[in-house]
């Protein structure tokens, strides 16, 4: 742990500088674009160490293949941590020292109270103040033994968005995205209304029901890394 992080005056603990600019690996291949960011009160046990660190070998396993389609890919967890792998964006070196990530909806969208159903869930269009850009984010809780280790997930930028999915439409129609809850992801018509609102319009069923044109993205290789994502939350859990 302590070779990745150095820890800041301000009290928290950052990925080194080394990770996004890029570390050699064995094979000879390169990893990185990959920050980190530790809140100044997260506890500095064995058992949290090693679950960044094997967080850090799940992001760095699938970062390759993922960056083809999508913009980043992160792993947030409950004792305010994030790991992120995004090209471009040295995320965790830049996010304010008294940042909390566990009140952010990308976070608590897969909390237990908000996802008892441990699904993979979506946010609202949000604003990310570190990286300064407008999204939507799918989530999806990992847990192990009712304990919520992890979460892992990926952002949609609001150009991206629109470009996959509002602005591919058959002719006289449009398309939007809402959750099952009715609150609008993405809207054509409602883009300014969104971010004014900060993404709390809502349809009444009624609307719904008469409006409905496309349904929520899918994203296919979301199964497959998840469970990974478990089997190294076991695992760490073993070692501690």
């Amino acid at each position: 742990f302590n070779a990745l992080f150095e820890r800041r005056q301000d009290g928290t603990w950052r990925l080194n500088a080394t990770a996004f600019e890029g570390i050699a690996r064995a094979d000879g291949t390169s990893s990185r674009h990959i920050t980190g960011y530790v809140g100044s009160h997260a506890p500095q046990t064995h058992h949290i160490k090693n679950k960044v660190l094997l967080s850090y070998d799940l992001i760095d396993r699938y970062a390759d293949a993922w960056k083809k389609d999508y913009t980043n890919l992160y792993v947030t967890m409950p004792e305010n941590v994030a790991l992120v792998y995004w090209p471009g964006v040295p995320w965790g070196m830049q996010a304010d020292s008294d940042l909390d990530v566990t009140v952010e909806e990308w976070v608590t969208v897969a909390n237990l109270s908000n996802n008892p159903q441990r699904r993979p869930a979506w946010t609202g269009l949000h604003f990310d103040q570190t990286a300064e850009k407008w999204m939507v984010s799918l989530e999806t809780p990992v847990d192990s033994e009712s304990q919520h280790l992890i979460t892992v997930g990926t952002d949609i930028l609001l150009n991206t968005l629109f470009d996959r999915v509002i602005n591919n439409h058959l002719e006289g129609a449009y398309n939007f995205i809402f959750r099952s809850d009715g609150r609008i992801i993405a809207h054509p018509q409602q883009v300014a209304s969104l971010r004014q609102k900060r993404a709390c319009c809502m349809f009444q069923k009624r609307a719904m029901r008469s409006s409905i044109t496309s349904s929520l993205l899918l994203l296919a290789s979301w199964r497959a890394m998840t469970n990974r994502a478990l089997l190294l939350m076991m695992r760490c859990q073993k070692r501690s």
